[in-house]
């Protein structure tokens, strides 16, 4: 089976960038000519497309035990708040950029660098808190599937 896979645009590659230093993850110097994106299918209608990151010189399949390495925020052009994950596998491949727009419309665009802002579980950025919200999804997500 043939895969979608596409090179990253500029702006998925800088906040790539962006999530990796503030991980302190070590990029290669020519990762840019070696990294493609596969779309993963959302698990809920309407959200963004996640990206499985995979890079030409590693195995196919990636995706093993790991987790989230860096996180950050940013407001979308319509000023709904949108969560970043960059996660990599237990041998230190990167495998997913995971999108989450809190209220599941299409994200418009990245922005630039400087309006990605720190997540922590008690981000209050601009008087706003998604993490009992993504608490909620990920249980409803585990509900939907277990039953």
């Amino acid at each position: 089976m043939e895969i979608d896979k596409r090179k990253p645009t500029p702006d998925e590659l800088r906040l790539i960038e962006y999530l990796a230093h503030k991980a302190n993850y070590e990029l290669s110097p020519d990762f840019r000519e070696h990294i493609y994106v596969v779309p993963i299918p959302p698990v809920y209608e309407g959200e963004f497309t996640p990206l499985e990151i995979r890079f030409d010189n590693a195995p196919d399949d990636m995706k093993m035990n790991g987790g989230v390495i860096s996180d950050c925020l940013f407001y979308d052009s319509d000023n709904v708040l949108v969560t970043v994950y960059l996660l990599a596998n237990d041998l230190g491949y990167l495998v997913e950029l995971d999108f989450w727009k809190v209220d599941y419309s299409p994200i418009q665009r990245i922005p630039p660098s400087e309006e990605f802002r720190d997540y922590t579980p008690a981000n209050e950025w601009k008087g706003e808190s998604n993490h009992s919200s993504f608490w909620q999804r990920i249980k409803q997500f585990v509900k939907g599937i277990i039953g």
